[in-house]
């Protein structure tokens, strides 16, 4: 039941996020606050992710347990949530919260991926044949699709507020709290006197060709897609489009990924790590591109297809990677320092540049964020080579480990 039990826990951190990302920036234009300020708020969330996943992973690997620390997580995640979706909150605390909440919650992912990664590893270790995680991570994509559908049947039929999403957030971050107690824990090995701790390993081998040129490559490209999350539903906003229709929208994107995440081990043999980086690199510049320069109705729906190699790219592929580059003594630390650098420093970058350009106008700020994918794009079509780990993730993902578990 193990596996099991972390499918279920990818379904929940993903609805959480799931609840709030949609409807986050039109619920806080709905509070009167400017674009620069929305930046601001959410690119608090960012600032958290410079601190936290690198001690709260430094911990997983010396001292508590991963559950131990997702379930305080979930808790603390709640009280933000519930606060911040009370009536009128003003923007100061508003960042407070928004801050809050992100020291608690963004570590979380880092947690969830080292506990997966150890633990499929000590399947195989055992003699068993454990799935490989693109097929656990797989149900992270529905969990972020379930608030939709649940968000849109209350705002057309009760007229909900989008206020609801933020407290649909907090009761999947309560459930999803409860559930991380049932987590399998793993063995933690010892370490001798005189060794570094885990995260100046992780440093060590972070700054080392060619995964700096992946790690680099990644900070302008999440620049970019943080735009797009703190202005897309903004611009579908503007161009009317009514509030209820935000998440079933947004999810186009999510059912376009399905089927290419669940195949993504063949999509990796396929067009190669290298490939499957340029493949999103390619679609990340048209989105962007196509939402500065023609952001009709139309094109803002249609280029929802373009989502599912972009999260390859982005979200399932740099984990996959760099856990090849890490040992049990900083794996954990190893996944935090990416969020750290990646999701955070990008992160903030991305949400308060975006604001600030919104104020000209929406069109401008991705526009930008079409130039910053073309860095990213090039970056890797010029620099990165690395054939050892191509045929590692090439042997990882075929067909013989990725029978289902007897635990699924």
């Amino acid at each position: 039941m193990r596996i099991t039990q972390l499918k279920i826990q990818y379904v929940l951190i993903y609805a959480i996020v799931g609840s709030y990302l949609p409807y986050m920036p039109v619920y806080l234009h709905s509070l009167d606050l400017s674009d620069a300020e929305t930046g601001w708020v959410l690119g608090a969330y960012g600032i958290a992710l410079l601190i936290m996943p690198t001690l709260i992973t430094h911990l997983a690997d010396k001292h508590w347990s991963n559950r131990s620390l997702m379930t305080i997580g979930y808790v603390c995640s709640v009280i933000a949530l519930v606060f911040m979706s009370s009536q009128n909150p003003s923007f100061i605390a508003l960042l407070f919260l928004s801050i809050l909440f992100s020291l608690a919650y963004t570590p979380i992912f880092s947690l969830l991926d080292g506990l997966t990664f150890a633990h499929l590893g000590q399947l195989g270790q055992s003699g068993q044949a454990p799935p490989p995680y693109h097929r656990v991570r797989f149900w992270g994509s529905i969990g972020f699709m379930l608030p939709a559908f649940v968000l849109y049947l209350g705002m057309n039929f009760y007229g909900w507020h989008t206020r609801a999403a933020i407290i649909t957030s907090a009761v999947f971050a309560g459930i999803a709290g409860i559930s991380a107690m049932t987590l399998p824990t793993v063995q933690r090995n010892n370490q001798r006197p005189g060794v570094k701790i885990p995260s100046a390993k992780a440093w060590r081998a972070i700054a080392r060709k060619p995964v700096s040129t992946v790690i680099g490559s990644l900070i302008f490209a999440f620049i970019a897609i943080a735009m797009f999350y703190a202005f897309y539903t903004r611009l579908l906003e503007e161009q009317g489009v009514d509030k209820k229709w935000l998440g079933l929208i947004v999810n186009i994107g999510v059912v376009c990924e399905l089927p290419l995440v669940f195949a993504s081990g063949w999509f990796v043999r396929r067009f190669t790590l290298r490939g499957v980086m340029l493949i999103g690199g390619v679609a990340l510049i048209l989105r962007m591109g196509l939402l500065g320069l023609a952001p009709t109705p139309f094109v803002l729906i249609a280029t929802q297809v373009l989502h599912a190699p972009i999260v390859l790219w982005l979200y399932l592929v740099p984990p996959m990677y760099l856990n090849l580059k890490a040992d049990d003594s900083f794996r954990n630390s190893m996944q935090g320092l990416y969020t750290m650098l990646a999701f955070g420093a990008a992160r903030v970058v991305g949400a308060v540049l975006g604001g600030y350009l919104a104020v000209q106008t929406l069109q401008l700020t991705f526009t930008i964020g079409a130039v910053l994918a073309v860095i990213a794009f090039l970056w890797i079509l010029v620099s990165f080579r690395d054939p050892t780990a191509e045929r590692q993730l090439q042997a990882q993902t075929q067909t013989t480990i990725e029978q289902p578990h007897p635990d699924e």
